[in-house]
């Protein structure tokens, strides 16, 4: 199963919390971006359990990450 989980960080914190999002064995991908969020990150995770631990224990405990919202993948098409 795979999770989107937009971001906002504290200003000036960005590169710390980019070097350590990217450093768990469950992310995928870390982008820092423009717009109401600082960055998006892609979790590949098997069960609830585990996305909890990425984002509520992992992401959400990192210093300088201010808010989270998780978007669970349902279904999905590529070209």
């Amino acid at each position: 199963m795979r999770a989107f989980i937009l971001m906002k960080v504290e200003s000036g914190k960005e590169d710390e919390v980019f070097s350590k999002v990217i450093e768990h064995e469950k992310i995928k991908r870390v982008l820092e971006v423009l717009g109401p969020y600082d960055m998006v990150v892609e979790a590949e995770i098997a069960s609830e359990k585990e996305l909890e631990e990425v984002v509520i224990t992992f992401l959400r405990g990192l210093e300088g990450v201010k808010d989270t919202i998780t978007l669970v993948v349902m279904k999905e098409q590529s070209k």
